[in-house]
Order: structure tokens, then sequence, then C-alpha cells
């Protein structure tokens, strides 16, 4: 009896060992390497604020002094060129997004959207801009997404603006609106035609076809509290709940009864 007792307390510590380790190292017993990849101090772009992969494989660094992009083994850089037409206008990356087709995309700060010309290791800009005082400004855009039927767009600054692939060519949204007084910061798409925004003071929602654009801001006593000057991030779940997520917390907005939480 006490033999049998023995060996089942000394099964029972294998065990634990065993699946301890397993828990620690991970799969296949391997450990989180992190390793810091060495830059020279002439190629770097500062804080990065984007990542993206593209088709290829290779990653791509936006940073506040330039765009990256890194092939495993060496970082080459990319940096506005006022006396290029084909460089980077800008060398404050907003934003990288690699889009359905493989297509890659830098957003600016003071120099409207580029697209990757791979064949030629260049860019294609596309400088949206808006008439103030009647002088033509840039726009900043800060964002691109695609909706469910793969449209993109650009989103920041005075408005969003949708690309149009057979024409090569963006057309502005939203440029007028009486009743958006700040910069759309994070749009998304609810379903179809509709889209969510969300500005420093309010959120909205768009229908695209229609042209409906309807309001809804937070009670004045949960202003405070949900800083949507702050956001950072939106997502839509699987139950169509909308969450919003600031430097203060998170919140989420329900569309069916237009309600915060």
């Amino acid at each position: 009896m006490t033999r049998f007792l023995f060996l089942g307390v000394i099964g029972l510590i294998l065990k634990v060992f065993f699946c301890s380790y397993a828990f620690a190292t991970g799969p296949l017993g391997s450990t989180p390497n992190f390793s810091r990849i060495p830059i020279n101090p002439d190629e770097s772009v500062g804080e990065i604020v984007a990542i993206s992969q593209d088709n290829l494989g290779f990653l791509w660094f936006g940073g506040r002094r330039g765009l990256a992009r890194y092939d495993g083994y060496r970082i080459h850089t990319y940096k506005a060129n006022a006396r290029d037409p084909n460089a980077l206008g800008d060398d404050r990356i907003t934003e990288v997004f690699k889009d359905s087709r493989g297509e890659m995309w830098v957003a600016t700060a003071n120099a409207g959207v580029a697209r990757l010309n791979r064949s030629q290791d260049n860019f294609i800009t596309y400088k949206i801009e808006k008439i103030k005082d009647g002088k033509p400004l840039t726009q900043n855009f800060t964002e691109i997404i695609e909706d469910q039927h793969q449209n993109l767009w650009i989103i920041g600054g005075d408005g969003v603006a949708l690309y149009d692939r057979k024409q090569d060519t963006f057309t502005r949204y939203l440029t007028q609106s009486p009743i958006i007084n700040s910069p759309i910061l994070k749009m998304l798409n609810i379903q179809g035609d509709e889209f969510f925004l969300v500005t420093a003071e309010a959120v909205f929602i768009w229908n695209k076809t229609s042209g409906e654009l309807t309001k809804y801001q937070p009670e004045a006593k949960d202003t405070k509290s949900l800083p949507l000057n702050l956001t950072r991030s939106v997502l839509k779940d699987s139950k169509g709940t909308i969450w919003i997520g600031h430097e203060k917390g998170l919140h989420k907005f329900n569309p069916r009864d237009k309600t915060f939480e």
C-alpha cells in the first residue's frame, strides 16, 4: 500500500513538473525571445506609430521621421524629398496600410496619402486638398480602412475620402457638414453603406447612399469620463456593439438603441 502511495505521489509530482514546464516554455518547449534590431542613426525614423506587412513578407514601419522597410536582415528607409516628385511628401507618417489587393498605402501628416509603386520602389502621392481663405491646403489624414465591399477610405482632417480604383482618384465626403465641427478621428463600417464616425465631441452614424448623418453626443455628465478627443481605436464586435478605446479607458456604443455605456 505504502509503495503504491509513494509511486502515485512521484507520478503526480512529475506530472505537475512537466505541465508547469510546458506552460512556462510554450509550444515545443520554446521560450519567447525578443531581440533588438540594430539601426544606423542615419536610418532612424523616430517614434514608430504604424506597422504593416506586405504580401512579400516585408515589414513596414511608419515613424515621425520617415518610413522604413525591414526584410529580416536590413532596414531600408524612405524620406521626403521636395525635389523628387516620386518620394514621400512628408516624413511624418500617420498610417501604413495594406489593402485587399496587396497595395501598400502611406498616410502623412501634411502631404496627403501615397501608394507604393513597387516596380520603381517609389511612391505615387495623392494630395487631397481643401480650400481655406482662397488657398489650397493638403489634408492631414490619420487612418486608412477598407469597408465590407473592399472600398478604400482615408480618414481625418476635413472629412473622409473614397478611392476610385478605376479612375485612380479620390472623392471627398462630409467636407461641408453643418453638424461636424471637428476633425474625424476614427471611422468604421457598420454594414453596407452605413458608417460610424468619431470626432472630438460626438459620434455620428452616416449613410453614404442616402447622405443621412445623425449625431449622438454623450450626456454632459459623461463627457469627462468619455473623452472622445482622446480616442485611439474603435471596433465592432460580433454582436454589432461598437467599442471605443481612449486614453482614459473603454466605452461602448449600442447602434440599436443609440446609447453609450
